[in-house]
């Protein structure tokens, strides 16, 4: 056989292996092969834009407005404010301070009231110590926590700074959670002292 009788052969067999491989991967999305030889007996079958849309979920991509809500009050609010109150003191020897805080403030939710009871060790140069926190707002509502305390002396008497993690609360404050910081000047005195300071933080609830 020559090369020119040969040639019409082998391009169909090339032909046949050409669709045979087109149809092989056809097959996948349709079926469409039916004899053994990898010949399609009937066109491929196209896919509508339009089925496909119809077939598609219609909620993919949108979140339930609870969800939004949960997610933006779990971020917390900002929660900040001043105040000025009153300290008594009782010295427990050898080195502890027990001491109260109370008075009142405002805060970006209103105006409130305070009561700090702390235990504070004393040191050379610096106290430390921990305790408890319950701010009233005016309609009754609670914020109530835990707090450390850190103070530095300085000559017109103690400078505090105090972490406060809110653990509760009652009213619209309801299982409140948060954190805050407090930084106040404690002055010097004999019985009562007096203290002054602000805050800042955020609170969920």
């Amino acid at each position: 056989m020559t090369n020119v009788e040969f040639a019409p052969i082998l391009v169909g067999r090339l032909k046949r292996l050409a669709i045979g491989c087109l149809c092989g991967a056809g097959a996948l999305a349709a079926g469409a092969c039916a004899d053994g030889g990898g010949i399609p007996t009937s066109p491929t079958a196209s896919v509508a834009p339009s089925s496909l849309a119809a077939t598609a979920p219609s909620n993919v991509g949108i979140v339930p407005q609870a969800v939004v809500a949960a997610t933006s009050a779990n971020k917390g609010r900002p929660f900040h404010g001043s105040f000025r109150a009153t300290e008594t003191d009782e010295f427990q020897p050898p080195d502890t301070l027990v001491s109260h805080l109370s008075g009142t403030g405002n805060t970006n939710f209103g105006e409130f009231s305070l009561k700090f009871d702390e235990q504070i060790v004393l040191g050379e140069t610096t106290a430390a110590g921990t305790g408890s926190f319950t701010l009233t707002a005016t309609n009754g509502g609670t914020i109530i926590g835990t707090v450390t305390v850190f103070g530095t002396y300085v000559p017109v008497g103690v400078r505090i700074v105090e972490q406060a993690t809110i653990t509760g609360g009652t009213g619209q404050f309801a299982d409140a959670t948060g954190t805050f910081t407090v930084r106040r000047l404690l002055l010097e005195g004999t019985d009562v002292r007096r203290s002054a300071g602000s805050f800042a933080g955020t609170i969920s609830y």
